[in-house]
This record gives structure tokens, sequence and C-alpha cells, in this order.
């Protein structure tokens, strides 16, 4: 049986999150919060979309129903254990990297980044970049 996770709101400068379910959506609402950094440290749900100046996942268990956008980028941790799965779009102005063998990463929609880098992957869509690095991942989808 799953832990029960905590509810929490968000209203800080950098988010924090271990073991929380978030109702909502993770989006700025004022200009101070635009570079706002996300940090996932394990077992997280996250019902609406996500926004941040940079996403880091140091652990899974992680599933996020809405779309995701990092201005700079989205990280995943080379030591992340769990699964992490993106149910909806995901999106950077800059990277998207995944190195982290040991969890079950999944995208079950389209990537679009100008560097996209992932190891131990599965992509339900396609991915989108200027520069793309794949290993051991599978793609239903097209590589552009």
């Amino acid at each position: 049986m799953k832990k029960e996770l905590k509810e929490i709101r968000i209203n800080e400068t950098d988010v924090l999150l271990q073991d929380n379910l978030v109702r909502g959506s993770i989006l700025p609402q004022k200009i101070s919060e635009l570079n706002r950094n996300i940090i996932f440290k394990g077992d997280n749900v996250v019902e609406g979309p996500i926004y941040g100046h940079r996403i880091e996942i140091q652990q899974g268990d992680l599933e996020v129903q809405g779309a995701v956008f990092s201005q700079l980028e989205l990280y995943v941790n080379s030591e992340a254990k769990g699964n992490i799965e993106f149910k909806k779009c995901v999106g950077s102005a800059n990277s998207i990297v995944s190195r982290a063998a040991g969890c079950r990463l999944v995208f079950n929609s389209d990537i679009n980044a100008k560097t996209v880098s992932l190891h131990n992957a599965f992509v339900a869509g396609s991915i989108y970049a200027d520069e793309i690095t794949l290993e051991n991942c599978v793609v239903i989808g097209g590589v552009f």
C-alpha cells in the first residue's frame, strides 16, 4: 500500500517537494516567481501543469499529470530510483536531461527542447530538438 501523501499549497520562491500531493498547478502567480526552481525529492504527484526556471528530480516516484515547461532545464539526477512519469507534453527552452539508469522514466507525450539527452527512457510521442542523444530508449513516434 502506498503511503498517504500530504496536500500542499505552492507560494514560495523555490519549491522543494517530498511526499506531496499537489492538487493544482505549480505556475508562477507573479513576476518574482518566474525564476523559481522546483525540486522533487521523491513520492510526489502533481495533478496540474508545472512551470519552473529549473526543474530537478532527485528521486522517484513522481507522477505529473499536466504539461511541464522549464526555462533553463529539466534534469533527472543520475542517482534517481523509482518511477517518473509525465502524462502530457514536456518542454524546455534549453535542455531535458536524464542519465539515471536506475529509474523507470516514461514520457506519455511529446518532448520539445534545444537539447534532449535521455538514458533508459520510454517516450510515447515524438522528440523535437536541435541536438538529441538517446541511450537504451524506446520512442513510439518520430525523432526530429
